[in-house]
């Protein structure tokens, strides 16, 4: 019985921190899926494509997670990216976690808008109004790189914000929300 609880407990807490481009996860936050990448181990070798690594920082960001009580949802859209010439990995700029240190790591350049959104009829999250704030990175700076899988991940950093906060109007619930994305 002590063993079945244990494990239980164990699968419920993998379950709630995060659950990375779950069908209709959206739903429940009245916007889109996160998006989800079938495979993170393209290239094997050799240089990545800007649209390799565009796809790999989506699927790095958008997500729902459980990690600070309510759910959220977090999307991401307008993203370009651009890659700059690959270099050895550097202890001092690049210790992400799992980053595979004998793998070549690619400078990348670009911008993404960012939405954080919360379960409809949660904290006067409404249809159409469901998001807490936007962030808008227009000089987006940051790495992509190998973990010692072999997978590809992306990370951005913040260069230049521009946040779009939950209250603009004058009050009331849908009001102090905007609308989530509706494209990619």
């Amino acid at each position: 019985m002590r063993l079945r609880f244990v494990v239980l407990v164990f699968v419920l807490a993998l379950g709630v921190v995060g659950a990375f481009g779950q069908s209709g996860a959206g739903a429940k936050f009245g916007a889109r899926d996160p998006r989800t990448c079938a495979s993170r181990k393209n290239p094997v070798k050799g240089a990545p494509t800007a649209d390799q690594l565009k796809q790999y920082f989506i699927c790095d960001y958008e997500q729902v997670s459980y990690a600070w009580g309510p759910g959220a949802l977090t999307l991401v859209a307008d993203v370009t990216v651009e890659v700059g010439k690959g270099r050895p990995f550097n202890i001092g700029l690049d210790s992400f976690s799992g980053i595979d240190p004998a793998q070549t790591v690619y400078p990348i350049r670009g911008r993404y808008t960012l939405w954080n959104c919360g379960e409809l009829g949660k904290d006067g999250n409404e249809p159409g109004h469901s998001c807490q704030n936007k962030i808008q990175n227009d000089n987006a700076v940051g790495i992509c790189y190998q973990d010692s899988f072999g997978d590809w991940h992306c990370k951005f950093l913040g260069k230049t914000l521009t946040f779009t906060n939950a209250c603009p109007g004058t009050g009331g619930a849908t009001a102090c929300r905007i609308p989530p994305p509706t494209g990619n």
